[in-house]
């Protein structure tokens, strides 16, 4: 169904995701909205990418944070895992310096660059060829 994917700091386990909220965040909201992972565990993971990489066939690019605490960098970390042990094209990005998203200029312009040239390799595009990124952090992991 699809040729190519992006993740920027996705959620792969809903139940593990749940787990590692910020002890400030209302969980009330995420069982009322998302499910109660006492009560619809199972629902939560079937709608989890991570239960799902047998199916996966297309390229995946996940870009991550080490800094996020609204979505910690393992819930990149355990999908990109069984992608790499199943022989699945992945390429991970982690920015050292960034939290939720790439927020800092260089770090946003480095994203976005490897986003094109990556959507581009699969949707037969183009890119700006050689665009190199001074002061980015990112780190091919």
């Amino acid at each position: 169904m699809f040729i190519a994917g992006i993740s920027n700091v996705g959620i792969s386990n809903l139940l593990t995701h749940y787990e590692t909220y910020p002890p400030y965040w209302v969980k009330a909201r995420f069982r009322a909205r998302v499910g109660d992972p006492q009560k619809d565990a199972e629902m939560l993971r079937v709608r989890s990418p991570l239960f799902h990489v047998d199916q996966i066939k297309a390229p995946l690019l996940i870009a991550h944070g080490a800094n996020d605490v609204r979505v910690k960098v393992s819930e990149s970390e355990q999908m990109v895992a069984p992608m790499r042990s199943a022989n699945k094209p992945v390429e991970y990005f982690l920015y050292p310096d960034e939290g939720h998203r790439q927020w800092r200029p260089e770090n946003k312009i480095d994203f976005h660059a490897r986003a094109e040239e990556f959507l581009a390799r699969y949707l037969v595009g183009r890119f700006e060829p050689g665009r190199q990124v001074s002061g980015h952090s990112a780190v091919s992991r």
